[in-house]
């Protein structure tokens, strides 16, 4: 039997490719996701849209977000992630090329001269679109004011059918990592992998930002979405060319026997599970899934809180507006990467080293929590605008630990079936994404906060993630879970057999023959 090899880890495989490539796909679908944030207000300016509409467009991706997360886990056993992640990818850029054309049925928007609705300039600035490009200045009074052509129900309907095809991606992930991982390099290979996400953040704001600002045919908001969706087909040819991804290491072409001896032999995951296989009640009654569940509701709503309320209580306290200083938002994305994939690579060396797997999880996530939990207290009793700026660069940065944390912890308690549990755990997540804004809105209420008000915001945000961080230490585990798992023995001979035929049976026979004679 072939064992353990730290030394293989270290050398570079067609592992690494897929984790890499993995990497710039989710780097591409959270560019497209996020680069609205920053066209709503051209947009607004050109078609009239209100703030309420404003809002009802950049809450339309998550009404199709918390979809398909499930099921997009379902299918990855079912068809192959390769597939499922792939054609998420492929119909997220399809949808958001298609924008500019829904939206004015033109695809540019060269030629445009016209000024923004009075409703916009609250502050007294004249801004405008002038040749395509969002500008402000004395140049703007001039102009003509812009007209309400906007067809705001197909740019809502493709921001919703945005969100349904982003929401595959994730699950999908996590059912190919359950076979393409060992044990020893899960925290890892997440952790490079959900770093995309972050990257695709610190590229797209200032990016976009930049781009907006620019005439011509090719400038304007149009050209953002169109910049990022070619990105995606591009990497969409080589994720799709024949023999240079695969679902499983079992079926790869060019992977050599040295790696799949070693992902074989040290990963948990045995077998494809069919959709009537899958253990939903028991996924749901077990202590262990509310522990990550309870990580995951409070990981999204602390993204909520730090990327969306805490910059708008600088804005609110300080007169700060960190949307529009691009290196602060850079640094801050920029952070979590780094700590991200640092981090994965260290809890697999400390698992590597003994550490047992369920203490490095809560040890993780409790670096997480914990100080966050003290940092957003501790803004809402600051004076000083800049300090508060770097609480919230640490803040986001230590958001990065997630992955080595929960994230990690869905292929300790059931590899087989993560991307199920993931894409339930998710759903449950995106819900926070809808209590966050309510709950803050209600307290703060129409007009601008004050600090007696911003304060409760805050002393309720730390008291959730104190109290996931308690849930997730009491109830978590870093062992597998044979009822939620349904896989094969760890004495299987062979590794991973799926049930159909689809996955190539006779290669992964002969691969599996070849392991048993070695």
């Amino acid at each position: 039997m072939v064992v353990h090899d730290p030394h293989n880890d270290q050398q570079c495989g067609q592992r690494h490719f897929l984790i890499f490539m993995m990497m710039l796909g989710m780097f591409n679908i959270y560019a497209i996701r996020s680069n609205l944030s920053i066209t709503v207000l051209p947009m607004s300016c050109s078609f009239g849209w209100s703030h309420v509409e404003q809002g009802q467009l950049l809450s339309a991706f998550f009404w199709g977000f918390i979809l398909l997360q499930v099921v997009g886990g379902l299918l990855a056993q079912r068809i192959g992630g390769k597939v499922v992640f792939g054609g998420s990818v492929l119909m997220t850029a399809a949808t958001s090329i298609l924008l500019p054309l829904a939206s004015t049925g033109k695809l540019t928007q060269e030629g445009v001269n016209c000024k923004c609705p009075v409703a916009m300039n609250p502050s007294g600035e004249n801004w405008c679109i002038v040749g395509g490009a969002y500008l402000h200045g004395a140049s703007c009074v001039t102009l003509p004011a812009c007209s309400s052509d906007g067809n705001f129900s197909w740019v809502v309907a493709l921001r919703v059918a945005t969100g349904v095809f982003e929401s595959l991606a994730a699950p999908s992930v996590l059912t190919m990592l359950s076979f393409w991982g060992s044990r020893y390099e899960y925290s890892f290979m997440n952790a490079v992998v959900n770093s995309g996400t972050a990257l695709g953040n610190a590229v797209a704001l200032p990016v976009s930002s930049w781009m907006v600002t620019q005439s011509g045919r090719w400038g304007g908001w149009p050209s953002t979405f169109y910049f990022f969706s070619f990105l995606s087909f591009a990497w969409a040819i080589v994720w799709f060319w024949p023999g240079i991804i695969s679902s499983m290491p079992e079926t790869h072409r060019m992977i050599s026997k040295r790696e799949l001896d070693n992902i074989v032999t040290n990963r948990v995951t045995r077998q494809m599970t069919n959709c009537w296989e899958v253990p939903w009640r028991k996924m749901l009654s077990c202590p262990m899934s509310w522990a990550i569940f309870a990580a995951h509701f409070c990981a999204g709503w602390a993204v909520n809180m730090f990327v969306t309320f805490l910059p708008m209580f600088v804005h609110d306290r300080f007169g700060m507006d960190l949307t529009k200083t691009g290196a602060i938002v850079c640094v801050m994305w920029l952070a979590e990467v780094v700590v991200e994939q640092g981090a994965g690579a260290y809890v697999d060396k400390k698992i590597q080293a003994g550490y047992g797997r369920g203490f490095m999880r809560k040890v993780v996530q409790c670096m997480v929590f914990l100080p966050q939990a003290v940092m957003i207290v501790a803004c809402s009793y600051c004076s000083n605008g800049t300090l508060v700026v770097c609480l919230l660069i640490m803040a986001v940065a230590l958001q990065g630990l997630n992955a080595s944390g929960y994230g990690a912890n869905f292929f300790d308690i059931a590899p087989s079936n993560a991307g199920v549990l993931f894409g339930i755990s998710n759903t449950m997540a995106t819900l926070s994404g809808i209590a966050a804004p309510a709950l803050t809105g209600y307290i703060l209420g129409k007009e601008d906060g004050t600090f007696t008000q911003w304060r409760t915001v805050f002393w309720i945000d730390a008291s959730i993630l104190i109290g996931g961080a308690m849930v997730f230490v009491v109830a978590a585990s870093g062992e597998l879970q044979p009822e939620l798992d349904r896989c094969g023995s760890l004495d299987d001979e062979a590794g991973a057999f799926p049930h159909s035929t689809k996955y190539g049976s006779t290669e992964i026979a002969s691969k599996a023959n070849a392991l048993k004679g070695s």
